[in-house]
Parts: structure tokens; sequence; C-alpha cells
């Protein structure tokens, strides 16, 4: 049952992915190779409807290719018929809906529909008497019909020649049809669902009136229909949803678009109606509806992959060298497959200080491209050039023809050679690129510059600017260079004399820039500096605050270079700000609570910090301060004494504090509690010294806390601790359901609060510590069941314990549990029991090999006993580690099995245990390998298409 439940969803899983993916990926395979037409799933037959379906996705991504269209043309003119119009089938009829289908299919093929004068004729010779036309001759006029009379008049670009008193009566039809909805207006056509009409009035109106009446309300309209799923319902009424009435209605939008002060496709929840349109079915005909739909959507771009090159490999890069011819090329791939070859591409590039240009890309075929035949040739100009692609794509059914934007830019400059040396003053040892350096070391840089047709320019209009970067980006050394009538080697030469910079990159930039600071190019050598990095001079404005109180911290960041003076941070005017530093205001355990921004001001960073008014506030904290540099790294700075010159040994720190007064409102009435029951604890709490309610906040709090005392131990520890909640009155609520979590037997109830890093907070009730004696009792009933494989098919063995605990008929929710699992008297395994609703279950499975046959026992036991022994043997263990140093510097001899036997041990019950069974499975895994469950679909889809492809073959041969 369980394999067959994962091999289902895997299914379902691929049928989703099929269903939306692979229809017009695969459309090849929806084709019938005897006559060239479509089907919409294999159940079917082939139909012309269907077929227009099919090059209607076609047609949407390109894939022409994938298809045989030329049988497919042949097929559409096995249609034809006499009176030129086209039937359903082969010697068939003609009617104005296949004739819509076929007119419409080879608009998607690319095809000029054969004697299209005909079919116009044709068309208008189905007008019935009322001026709507009809499906037939001599048959009743229809809205449906006249829909596919316009969109035939409108393909073949003939909508002129609708004689005028049928366009008067059309637009007669549509004005009676126009009818007031509580969220906007609609088409009302009689046997039409209200999304359907709409479609065709909108449609019918904007094609032959160039204008919609009451298109606001109409959009409204449309939008209120669709669903919380994100489809559209098709009728009034809000019953029927589907992939059909989901496109018609993002089609009428679409169509609206022209009509409306604003799109109303922006009202519309596309992210859902994506997402439902993924889950569609694969069926060609729900498939073709679902993609119309997120065709007008902003995820439609999504299927498509649009790569932009410039007609070489010299020119990938971002700056492209001064003398190179570009020529814009674009391919436009959608699922993966060839470049679409139905869009109409412009290009809009612009250089620096000139106008914009626009030219029109044409599609090649041999190189299967978009592509700008006139170049643009880059010699004797610099500076940036912006390119702008619109790229549009026009497809019958999509409204407005869908708009792709491609944007990229490039740099036109000169190629930067940058040879480096660097050379340590003192023990002249040579630095390579990227290695350490340190003060004291002299650098010396050779710079060439290049284009494509000269490999030494050393004059032009331009500078050659040479900078050097510490690792905030901050420039803390520039020298410009005029190349106007220049004649010499461009050189550079630094002396890296002081640590004063922040540690990190240290950056050697050459740039290449006009008269108006504009950049060509630019090249960069990069080496590193490392040094301690310290907070010297650090000014707090007070150690001891209150809630609502403000603390401002500052400091001036210098290096410790040798550990024994300290040197600030070289000052660059505003460039400081910079440099990133931040203060780490953490517990005393070390937890990082607010990590506020310094702002540089004189010389300093300075750090307002608010205090708010919360228990997160509350407590001792930690003073810190880290440096990032641009490239995110994050160096820590050492707390420095600028009195003694020296590190400070003790975290600095500060105090917030609170007299915190409570009042009880409500408790119990009595002190014994059975497991199960329910007690309320409300309190009001004020901090004296401000007179104001002190926040949640999201660390500390207050806590009602549950002690015991061990008389064996003779110490206390807790074993439930719940959290207050704040109520909407501002009181604090503890809403205890009694439960095992809570030890039996006599216990003290204690109201204590935290501060953030768990500091213990004084919290006073009428002058002294809340308290209460309660005694915990009730008999724990346990109704559990177990299981074990059995099955060989299963591929590993499976344990299961599912149980429910309940104290006199009362279930015991939230019990934190551990489970753990023996055999043969040893412990094998440790795990957290899960909690769902009224039932506790744990389980592990390993593979049959390792799950021997027997009796494995799982012990049930209260997280907080296993806490309180872990903490109890987490301090044994420190003070044997104390022990053993102090007799290690005493010269004692001691006795470790001896010291470990005089501490106290703390010695945990279950609170209950079972047994599992087990008889173990004599072979395991599925009858066959799990790769099989992979290989098997594939091998049979690879002979199903390999079938088709043999089938399509022959076809063409004949």
């Amino acid at each position: 049952m369980k394999v067959a439940a994962i091999l289902l969803v895997f299914a379902f899983a691929l049928a989703v992915q099929a269903g939306f993916n692979d229809a017009p990926q695969q459309l090849v395979r929806f084709q019938d190779t005897q006559s060239g037409a479509f089907l919409s799933n294999v159940n079917a037959a082939p139909s012309l409807e269907t077929t227009q379906d099919a090059l209607f996705l076609s047609a949407l991504y390109g894939l022409g290719n994938k298809i045989n269209a030329f049988q497919t043309e042949q097929y559409l003119q096995s249609l034809r018929t006499r009176d030129n119009g086209y039937a359903s089938f082969p010697e068939g009829s003609a009617t104005l809906e296949a004739t819509y289908n076929a007119v419409l299919s080879y608009a998607h093929l690319g095809q000029e529909v054969p004697s299209s004068n005909a079919v116009v004729k044709f068309v208008l010779g189905l007008v019935a008497e009322d001026n709507l036309f009809a499906n037939t001759a001599g048959g009743r006029g229809n809205i449906k019909s006249t829909y596919h009379a316009v969109s035939v008049l409108k393909a073949l670009d003939s909508v002129s020649s609708l004689p005028a008193n049928v366009n008067s009566g059309i637009n007669s039809a549509l004005t009676a049809a126009l009818t007031d909805a509580s969220t906007g207006k609609y088409f009302a056509f009689t046997g039409v669902p209200a999304i359907k009409s709409t479609y065709y009035g909108v449609f019918i109106s904007s094609t032959l009136n160039q204008d919609v009446v009451s298109a606001e309300e109409v959009g409204q309209f449309v939008v209120s229909q669709q669903a919380p799923n994100g489809a559209f319902f098709a009728d009034l009424e809000r019953t029927s949803l589907s992939f059909e009435s989901s496109s018609l209605a993002a089609a009428t939008l679409g169509l609206l678009k022209s009509y409306t002060e604003t799109d109303p496709l922006t009202q519309v929840n596309t992210y859902a109606l994506f997402d439902y349109c993924r889950m569609v079915t694969p069926d060609l005909t729900e498939a073709a509806a679902a993609h119309r739909a997120v065709a007008h959507t902003g995820h439609f771009a999504d299927n498509f992959k649009f790569i932009v090159e410039y007609g070489g490999a010299d020119t990938r890069g971002q700056v492209i060298l001064q003398g190179t011819q570009l020529r814009p090329e674009l391919v436009v791939r959608s699922f993966n497959g060839p470049s679409h070859s139905n869009l109409n591409a412009v290009l809009q590039y612009t250089l620096a200080g000139e106008a914009p240009k626009t030219v029109q890309m044409t599609w090649d075929n041999d190189g299967q491209k978009y592509i700008a035949f006139q170049g643009i040739d880059t010699s004797n100009r610099v500076g940036s050039i912006n390119f702008e692609y619109e790229i549009v794509l026009d497809v019958v059914g999509v409204y407005p023809p869908v708009k792709f934007n491609q944007n990229a830019a490039k740099s036109i400059g000169y190629k930067i050679n940058i040879v480096p040396t660097a050379t340590h003053t003192i023990t002249g040892s040579a630095i390579n690129e990227g290695e350490t350096v340190s003060a004291g070391t002299e650098f010396e840089f050779d710079v060439k510059l290049a284009n494509k047709t000269h490999s030494n320019i050393k004059s032009g209009d331009f500078d050659v600017v040479f900078s050097v970067l510490d690792s905030s980006y901050v420039a803390i050394h520039e020298e410009v260079t005029s190349a106007t009538g220049n004649a010499d080697v461009f050189r550079f030469v630094y002396s890296f004399t002081e640590s004063n910079i922040p540690s990190g990159d240290l950056i050697f930039l050459v740039t290449v820039k006009d008269s108006n600071g504009a950049t060509y190019s630019n090249e960069a050598v990069t080496y590193k500096f490392t040094v301690p990095m310290i907070a010297s001079d650090i000014q707090i404005s007070k150690r001891e605050l209150t809630l609502d109180d403000d603390l401002t911290v500052s400091f001036v960041p210098a290096t410790f270079p040798d550990m024994r003076e300290a040197v600030p941070l070289s000052a660059i005017n505003a460039q400081n700000e910079r440099r990133k530093f931040f203060l780490d205001i953490a517990t005393t355990s070390g937890d990082v609570v607010r990590s506020p921004p310094g702002v540089y001001s004189n010389g300093r960073y300075v750090f307002d910090v608010p205090v708010p008014s919360s228990y997160d506030s509350l407590g001792a904290f930690t003073l810190s301060f880290r440096y990032e540099s641009a490239t995110g790294e994050q160096i820590d700075l050492d707390n420095y004494d600028s009195e003694n010159q020296e590190i400070f040994e003790e975290p600095l720190s500060f105090q917030v504090n609170a007299d915190l007064d409570a009042e009880v409102v409500e408790q119990p009435s009595g002190n014994s509690f059975h497991y199960g029951n329910e007690a309320v604890y409300r309190f009001r709490v004020k901090d004296k010294l401000t007179g104001s309610t002190v926040g949640m906040g999201t660390r500390g709090g207050v806590f009602l806390a549950l002690s015991h005392f061990d008389e064996a131990k003779g110490k206390s520890y807790v074993s439930t601790k719940l959290p207050a909640q704040r109520s909407d009155n501002d009181d604090l609520v503890v809403n205890w359901l009694v439960n095992p979590n809570a030890v039996s037997g006599k216990g003290s109830l204690r109201l204590v609060a935290e501060g953030a890093g768990g500091d213990d907070i004084p919290l006073l009730v009428n002058g002294k510590a809340f308290t209460s004696d309660v005694e915990i009792g009730g008999d724990i009933v346990e109704n559990f069941e177990v299981y074990s494989t059995s099955d060989f098919y299963s591929s590993q063995t499976a344990f299961v314990v599912q149980f429910d605990l309940t104290c006199e008929g009362t279930p015991l929710r939230d019990v934190k549990l551990r489970a753990l699992v023996y055999y043969e008297g040893e412990q094998i395994h440790s795990f957290p029991v899960g909690v769902s609703g009224d039932s506790y279950v744990t389980s592990w499975n390993s593979v049959h090999l390792k799950s021997p046959s027997g009796e494995y026992t799982v012990k049930f036991f209260r997280e907080a006993d296993q806490q309180r022994a872990s903490d109890n043997e987490e301090n044994k263990q420190k003070q044997l580690r104390a022990k053993q140093r102090e007799a290690e510097l005493t010269g004692e001899a001691f006795n470790e099995r001896e010291f470990l036997a005089s501490l106290d041990t703390v010695e945990v019950e279950p609170l209950f245990s079972v047994s599992i069974p087990h008889n173990q499975v004599s072979r395991g895994g599925l009858p066959f390998s799990s790769h099989w469950l992979v290989l098997v679909p594939a091998l049979l889809a690879f002979l199903f298409f390999d079938n088709i492809k043999r089938q399509y073959r022959k076809g063409t041969r004949q």
C-alpha cells in the first residue's frame, strides 16, 4: 500500500509536469502520421479544432520545425469545399466554425489562405435574417458564428467588406446583450456562459468599432469571476471552472487594456492563475487553453530564454575593445527548443554623447537567429553603449501582442595591461600579486593601453587615473596623468608606509576617463593586507539604563600592527562613510541580539541605540565591534583601553534594569491538580521605574515555573516552565493545561521574569516573590499500537509506536517526550516523539539485515527529566575537569572513579514502556531494483517516441 501510494504521487507529479510543459515540447506526439491532423489525447480522433490548438502552441513558442507542417497544410487543403469554405473532415459540408479553425490554422502556420477572397465571399454569404451570422447556409444567426465570422474577416484583413446593415445589426445585438451585474457589466447571449459571451462581445466590438462600451465596468466583472485557486468561473452563478474560461477571461482583459485607464490584468492574481494552469492535464486542447491564459501574464516570459551576442568571442566582456566591429545578434528559445523565428525584433542602441539609433533586426535562417546586418563601428569611439531590444510576438488569440524587453550595456574602451612590482624595503623580498603585504612595501606599476589596432597607446584625449583603495573601496591615494600630447610610458609608484587602513584587500586600480570623468576602461591589481583591528577611545554614555532609555556608544577605529601602539585609520573626508562598522550587542551567553551600523562623525563611529520597553531589553549585555569590508568579509575588533594602552581583558557591558511589580488578577481556587485540568493565572505587570507596561518581545518574558524538591539530592529542579501571553487589555495570562510534562507529587509554582539572555529579573507581588504550593496527581493511561514490517516487498524494516495519553478520560496534549529504544538490554536509538492532535507517534527504520528478530523495548521519558539528567552529567564532568586540573597543579594523587562515585547521580524513570515483538524479514527490497522505477518509464517513453518517429519517416517517404 505504501509503495503504491508513493508511485501514485510520483505519477501525479509527472502528469502535472507533462500536461503543461510537454504539450508544447512534444507536439509531434499529438500529430496523426497519416493525415497530418492533431489529436487531443490518445483516446481521441484527430480533428480540425485540435489542429488549430496545436498550431497555436507551435506559433506561440516557435516550434514549427518540431511538427510536419507540410503534411498539416495538405490536411487543411483537403478540407476545402467547392463553395470555398472549409469542412471539419474531408468531403464534408462547409461550416463557419470549420472555416474559422482552418483560417486560424493557416495564420498560425504563417501561410496565406489559398484564394482568400473566395473564403471572404463564403463567410459573407452566411448572414442570417437578423444580420448575425449562421454556422451553415440557411441556418439561424447566433453570437458564436458571428464571432467566428468576424475573426475570419479580421485574419484575412477584410473587416471593411462587411456590409453596413450587417455591421449595424451586430452592434444592435451587442447593445441589447450588455447587462448589469453586481460587479460590473457583462454580455449576456442565450445559451452562452457569461465569460464566453463577454469575450465574444468585447472581441467583436473592438474589431468592428475600435471601441468597447463600458470597458471599465466589463473589466471589473471579468476580474470578479476569478476564483481563489486562480481559475475563472465560466458562468454567472460561479459554479463552473475550466482552462477555457480562464483563457477567455485573460484574453478579454487583454483586449480591454486599450480601452481602460489602467490595465485590468493588474487586478488579477496572476500567480494563482499560473499555478492553476500548471495543473492542466496532458490533453492538447486543455494545454492550449492553459498556455493561452498564461500568455497574457508576466509569467509567460519564464518560458523563454533570451541570448544576446555581438558577433564574436571578443565582444562578450563588459568592456569592448575600441575598434571592434559589433554585430548584435539575438536568439529567443522556448523549452530548450530552436530559436523562435516568428518575432519582430527591433534594437535601439545609444552611444555616449549621441542620439539613439534604431535598427530592425532580420531573421537569419542559416544562423537561426536575428541579426542587425548593419554593424556598429567602434573605431575612434569611447564610452558607454546601451542596447534596448523590443521583441514582439503577435499570435492570434493573445491580446495585445506580447512584448519582451531585453536591455544590455557595454563600455567601449582600451585594454589595460598592468605589470606590478612589489618589494619590501627592509627585507628586499619580492611579493607576488595576491600575496600579503605590510607597511614598508614599495609598489611600481607599468601600464600599457591597447585597442583593436594599436598595442601601446600613449596619447589621446583621455586621462589615466591611478587609485589605491582599501578594503572598503575608500581611495587612500589618487593621481591623474593626462594623455594629451603624452609620449612617455605610463608608470605609477606608490609607497605603503603606514598601517592606517582596515584589514582586507589592498586594491590598485587603473582607470581611463574622459575630460568629463566618464570611465572608458579599468583594471585592478589586488594584494592582501592583514592587521589586527581594534576599537580605541571607546565612549559609552551610561552603563546602567532603564527601559525607554537611550544608549550612545562611539569609538575610533584603529589597527594594532605591533600589539604595542594603536594606529587610527586614515580619514579621507566623506569617504569614511563607506567604511562599515557594526556594534554587536549580545547577551552574556554570547547570543547577538542587535547589530546597529555606526555613523561616521568627526573621526568617530557613533551608535545611537534606543532601549525599547520590552523583556528583550532587560538584563546584562556585552558590547563588541565589527568591521565589514566591501566584499562582505567580517573582521572582529578587539576592545582597546586607550587610557592604559592595552586590550580590555573583560568584555564591555551594560545593564538594563527594571523594578517589576505584579498584581495577581486571577488564579485557581485550589492547589491540587490532576493531569488534564486547566489552570488559568492572570497578572498585571508594570515597571515602577518608568511606570510603563513592558512589551513581550521575542526573547525573555514572564514565566510560570513549576519546581520540585529532590529530597535525596537536596536540590530543586524545574519540570514545567510556561510562558505568559499578553491579552488584549495588557494582562499577562498563563493558561496551563496540566499534562505529564509536570512531575507528579508536591511542587511549587513561581512567577519569574527573564531578560533576553535568560537573566533573572526581580518580579514582586505585594512586595515579595509570588509562590504557590501545589500538588500534581492522577493516573496516566496509555493506549498504544505497535507495528513492525513483515512484508519483504518493502525496502527497509519500519517500527512504529502510536499512542495517546489520558487521565480520568481527558486527553493529555502537548507532552514533550523522548523515546529510547532498547534491544537485548542495550540502547540502540533515541528519538523525539511527534505530536499530532491528541496522538503521539515515534518511528524508525533500518535495513532488514540490521533488524533482527526479538523484542524491542521502547521507553518514553519526559524531556524535562532527560534534560535534568543531561545537565547533571555535564556538571559532573565540569567538576571532574576542575579536580583534575587541581591535582595536576598540586601534584596530588587523584582517583577519577572514586571522585565520580562521590558525586550525585540523577536517576530518571520512564513515564511508561512498550514492547514490539518482531520477526526479521527474510529478504528485503522490491522484487526488482529501485532503479527500474526510473528506467522502466524512461524506456517505455523512448520506445513510444521512437515508434512515432519511424511512422513519421515512413509517412514522409510515402
